[in-house]
């Protein structure tokens, strides 16, 4: 795939300077997206539908915006 960048087990992913958009973080595969792009030295910015900060929003790299991406005027 032209792009995109894979990685195998071992491979060193550096993602300093890079920002990601990161749906469904608050649990499960986005969560571990988040965790390894921070690891990385990356920045997140999660959509998240309630209103509290979630536990993987504490890190200054992480921005949570309050967004329902089920909702087509929210995401426009």
């Amino acid at each position: 795939m032209t792009g995109v960048a894979s990685y195998s087990q071992g491979e060193n992913m550096q993602a300093v300077d890079k920002s990601v958009l990161i749906t469904g973080a608050i649990s499960g595969l986005g969560l571990a997206l988040i965790e390894a792009f921070l690891k990385a030295g990356g920045r997140a910015n999660i959509c998240r539908v309630s209103r509290s900060r979630p536990a993987c929003a504490k890190s200054p790299r992480v921005k949570a915006l309050p967004m329902d991406v089920t909702d087509p005027e929210q995401i426009r």
